[in-house]
């Protein structure tokens, strides 16, 4: 295993996607399906923050 000069989470959606995770029961689930939890929540609120941009974008506050 390489070191990694980053540390985890180093983004809010990654914060945001692991209190998710860590909040569910995960007793009957495999590591893979809880990946797949992970990712699912993720790439959600990783879409929302994006909709969330562009509507405040439109909306006039915010510039790009």
């Amino acid at each position: 295993m390489m070191a990694d000069n980053s540390s985890f989470p180093s983004k809010k959606n990654e914060v945001l996607a692991m209190l998710y995770v860590q909040s569910q029961d995960l007793s009957q689930k495999s590591p893979v399906e809880i990946a797949e939890m992970y990712e699912q929540a993720y790439h959600q609120i990783d879409q929302y923050y994006g909709d969330k941009l562009s509507k405040d974008v439109q909306n006039g506050k915010w510039s790009l």
